[in-house]
């Protein structure tokens, strides 16, 4: 059983005043605003033993974690005091946030950077969005060129341990990175974010070789956020999709044609989730195990360009609307719609295909979906291409197009 010793802050309010009525230091900024009022407790974390005695206000609405943010998962031989303070970055605007962090006791808030200190250490934070503030993939689109997660170290010098995690919650999730140096220094960034939310929040932890708190601990704070995310949905609008389809695209979806032998292949080592396809050729087929296979193409294809076969339910594999789901910001469709720029997007006879060029490189993606709503898993077939190959675009979708899953009534 692990103990986080902890002086945890009673939220009384979000408004920014302390018990006695004074002002807060700092709670003048647009940027954000800061409560406490303290008491000492102590909370157990979630792996077991005694309930944790947390604040019920941390109860927020629609929460991304419902979780005590004081309630971190730390080294068995790892014991920090900890204050929980409330604050509402943004307040008053469309991008209001309130939210709940615990930091270590003694560290202090400072309102024009937002961020809590101690020396040379600090917890950041801050918001943004992409795409117009719209509904978007936040597990794609924070990695890509430009965004908070792409290059969070670029004014660090080389070297050092990296590190990259990511959990779901509900109805949103976390992505982290990190870089650690011998000595104890280096950074970790944190993104959490709602798929209803047109807004990500961030956490970024800088520590020195003089920190009394590791950054692995420091993160795993980040982690803990418990955000109210009403304020930001409410006023985020939910992005569409924009049927297209070229018109070479549209003649093989008129008239697919099927130029190689049929062949079964199966997606998992079982036999009850197989797949009667074109296979071209001097292809390798390697099944996995876990409903997927991969087909390495022979010939003259690029050895980067590749066919991944998978039986998939996306989270619960149950029986569902499976053209809701996998079209929704955080399904397979609206992930794959977010890496890449869409040059069809279109339905198909109980499926979806999505294709076009990658934005994080030279090459193409191809992703062929095809559903059964009685059945517990849909089929995709995902085409990575190397930038070699992409003229080759429209054959190398016909073998998807052409797919028969096996398993479907």
């Amino acid at each position: 059983m692990r103990l986080l010793s902890a002086t945890v802050a009673l939220l009384l309010s979000l408004a920014a005043c302390s018990s006695d009525g004074s002002s807060t230091p700092g709670s003048d900024s647009a940027a954000g605003e800061a409560t406490t009022t303290t008491t000492t407790t102590t909370v157990v974390a979630s792996d077991g033993g005694t309930e944790a005695d947390a604040p019920q206000s941390l109860a927020l609405a629609d929460p991304v974690k419902a979780a005590d943010p004081s309630a971190v998962e730390l080294d068995e031989d790892i014991t920090i005091d900890t204050t929980v303070f409330s604050l509402v970055l943004e307040p008053g605007t469309d991008g209001e946030l309130p939210l709940h962090i615990a930091v270590p006791t003694g560290w202090s808030w400072d309102a024009d950077s937002t961020s809590f200190r101690s020396g040379d250490a600090s917890l950041r934070l801050e918001t943004g969005c992409s795409n117009g503030c719209q509904t978007t993939a936040w597990e794609v689109v924070l990695t890509q060129d430009g965004e908070l997660l792409a290059d969070p170290f670029a004014d660090l010098e080389a070297g050092g341990s990296e590190g990259f995690s990511s959990a779901s919650g509900l109805g949103g999730g976390t992505l982290s990175r990190s870089r650690t140096f011998d000595d104890g220094s280096g950074r970790s960034v944190t993104a959490l974010f709602h798929h209803r939310a047109g807004r990500w929040l961030g956490c970024t932890a800088d520590t020195t070789s003089a920190t009394d708190v590791p950054l692995e601990i420091l993160g795993d704070l980040c982690e803990s956020i418990a955000a109210d995310w009403t304020t930001v949905i409410a006023n985020t609008t939910v992005s569409t999709i924009e049927e297209t389809v070229t018109d070479s695209v549209a003649a093989i979806l008129d008239k697919p044609t099927i130029n190689q032998p049929l062949q079964v292949v199966p997606l998992d080592e079982e036999g009850e989730h197989n797949v009667s396809m074109q296979v071209p050729a001097d292809t390798t087929v390697d099944v996995d195990g876990f409903f997927g296979t991969e087909l390495m193409l022979g010939g003259d294809y690029s050895i980067f360009t590749d066919i991944e076969l998978n039986a998939s339910c996306d989270g619960i594999c149950e029986a569902q609307d499976w053209g809701s789901k996998l079209n929704s910001t955080d399904g397979e469709l609206g992930r794959t719609r977010a890496s890449i720029e869409p040059q069809n997007d279109t339905p198909i006879d109980a499926g979806w295909l999505l294709s076009g060029p990658n934005l994080d490189d030279d090459g193409a993606t191809v992703l062929v979906v095809r559903w059964d709503d009685t059945a517990r898993r849909y089929f995709s077939c995902t085409i990575e291409i190397d930038e070699s190959d992409v003229d080759r675009s429209d054959e190398l979708l016909t073998i998807c197009l052409t797919a028969e899953p096996l398993w479907f009534g």
